[in-house]
């Protein structure tokens, strides 16, 4: 059977079950499909197939299957190759942009879910890069800030400085400095200094510098506890040994993966369907990727520069990875959101640019938003919140 009769066919049965969607949700049109495919099969296993009967590449199919797995994911439902439903989807295509067709099976029952998606949907999303980062200036300052921390109770922001830790309280337009508490060290901090902050559960965070670890205090006004060593970084999962000496991590992680790692400055991690990729930004200039074994290259990031962060957005596939573009401290930086597709970066944003260089990104546990620091053409600093709009 042709596929336009399949399709006549699969239109009158919906409009003897189900009433069409003319236009797609607010929302991205993966997850509403998915929702909709979910109402019509409910929880339990599932045996998904994709058919592409429109102009979209093998990466925009894809990003469309990924964001349907991830959100069916996260309603519960689980994968098998055999499923109590069987969900065959078809991407087609007329005038006003894809038509995604849903045939859910359960034993005799036949239902049928449609989603018409305008052009510019998320399979142009992939290429076109239309969502969009968005920035929030937190504060400025004249001193290096090398990381920030929002702690939402108290509702403090946490500043480090090289020498440093900088309390602002909000102010209802913003944030005013309450505090600096200085950092009691002895290590030799490197020429181009890095330092992470970590939000705890007993305290307000973890501090990590060069040869260096402060924990806070858990009340106001804030008290460190600062000792010289060479603890490992938290990195959202993984566990990484910094040199000290220098401004990078040395590769070894904890719990770490079958094969090591080589050295690099900044390290993100993606959710693809079961499991979890590691991306490493590699002080030889070079990206690579893990899931357990050996590294590998990924493909499309020479203009990557050397800090990534993951963001969860819940966009697209749910996760991007922001990184920064490679430069040389000129008048403009700028960040760029990348999905992870078939080994290789597709980048789902267009970049957004600072007056300045971007000095530092880095991601909270469970926060929808990075932050980012940079050193402007006027010789201050920035201190910036990034999160991702799905347009």
């Amino acid at each position: 059977m042709s596929f336009i009769c399949r399709l006549f066919g699969l239109l009158t049965v919906l409009a003897l079950s189900l009433t069409a969607v003319a236009s797609a949700p607010a929302e991205a049109p993966t997850t509403e499909f998915a929702n909709r495919i979910f109402t019509a099969s409910g929880p339990g296993t599932m045996t998904l197939t994709l058919r592409n009967a429109s102009n979209l590449d093998a990466t925009q199919v894809q990003v469309i299957r990924t964001g349907i797995e991830t959100q069916l994911r996260n309603l519960g439902v689980k994968f098998a190759d055999a499923g109590q439903t069987q969900v065959r989807v078809t991407l087609s295509r007329n005038m006003r942009g894809s038509v995604w067709i849903a045939e859910v099976t359960q034993g005799a029952t036949l239902k049928v879910v449609m989603l018409s998606v305008p052009n510019n949907g998320p399979g142009e999303v992939a290429t076109h890069g239309q969502m969009s980062l968005r920035k929030q200036l937190l504060f400025s300052a004249d001193e290096p800030i090398l990381d920030v921390l929002r702690v939402n109770l108290p509702k403090i922001l946490i500043a480090l400085a090289p020498t440093e830790v900088i309390v602002f309280l909000p102010n209802g337009n913003g944030w005013t400095q309450q505090q600096k508490v200085p950092i009691t060290r002895e290590a030799v901090m490197p020429r181009d200094p890095r330092g992470h902050l970590v939000a705890a559960t007993d305290h307000f965070f973890d501090l990590y510098l060069p040869g260096t670890v402060c924990s806070s205090g858990a009340v106001l006004p804030l008290t460190l506890s600062c000792h010289d060593a060479d603890d490992l970084w938290p990195l959202g999962g993984q566990n990484a040994f910094f040199n000290s000496s220098r401004n990078y991590f040395t590769g070894l992680l904890r719990p770490g993966f079958a094969k090591p790692v080589s050295p690099f400055y900044s390290a993100a991690s993606v959710a693809i369907a079961d499991r979890n990729l590691w991306i490493f930004a590699g002080i030889d200039g070079q990206v690579r990727w893990t899931d357990g074994g050996a590294e590998q290259f990924l493909a499309a990031t020479s203009e990557w520069g050397s800090d990534i962060a993951s963001l969860h957005s819940g966009c697209g596939t749910g996760t991007q990875v922001i990184a920064a573009a490679i430069g040389d401290d000129s008048d403009e930086d700028s960040l760029r959101a990348f999905e992870i597709l078939n080994q290789q970066a597709s980048a789902v944003s267009t970049p957004l640019t600072f007056a300045g260089a971007v000095t530092s990104l880095w991601a909270q546990a469970g926060e929808a938003n990075v932050t980012a620091t940079i050193h402007t053409t006027k010789g201050s600093y920035e201190a910036y919140a990034i999160d991702l709009s799905c347009n």
